[in-house]
């Protein structure tokens, strides 16, 4: 028994000594926190580089495309309506990436959008649904050299609810 207490608070110790990866800091929500959390977070150093989207008045489904180091996409979290044949990708140019998001919200979300960046440029894509809702971007998060690095999306049946970014450096 006291080596089992003993082996807690050891390597307790050691969980809470070790590197936090990817720490930054999370934007507020926009829309609202209900529904079913999906965290996304590109895995390897890899960056965000554009959305997955289905939308009409509302975005009804969403998720991000990593690209790693070695230039490999992947489509990751697309959560929210089951038809995935009707959806549209907006990506960053080649060689930029995500550097923030922007749209409108409420009760749910209501349109998305991306900021691109390579180096001191950056692009905004169109905003992707309807125009309810109030206006969101989280530009100010990305300055400093800082882009996004994480984001939590909530979703209920065919309705993305909310969005909430995290901004780490580069």
């Amino acid at each position: 028994m006291i080596a089992i207490i003993f082996l807690c608070i050891f390597f307790a110790d050691a969980a809470v000594s070790q590197p936090v990866s990817n720490a930054g800091e999370w934007a507020p929500t926009h829309g609202l926190y209900w529904g079913i959390l999906s965290e996304v977070e590109c895995p390897n150093g890899g960056k965000i580089t554009g959305i997955r989207y289905r939308s009409s008045f509302a975005v009804e489904r969403l998720g991000f495309y990593c690209t790693s180091p070695e230039g490999v996409e992947t489509l990751v979290g697309l959560v929210g309506g089951a038809n995935d044949s009707t959806c549209a990708d907006d990506k960053c140019p080649k060689g930029s990436y995500v550097q923030s998001i922007y749209g409108n919200g409420s009760s749910v979300l209501y349109a998305f959008g991306i900021k691109c960046a390579e180096g001191d440029q950056s692009v905004q894509s169109k905003v992707h649904g309807g125009d309810g809702g109030t206006d969101f971007d989280d530009a100010s998060f990305a300055s400093n050299g800082k882009r996004l690095s994480a984001i939590k999306v909530w979703y209920i049946d065919d309705l993305i609810s909310g969005v909430q970014g995290k901004y780490s450096a580069i």
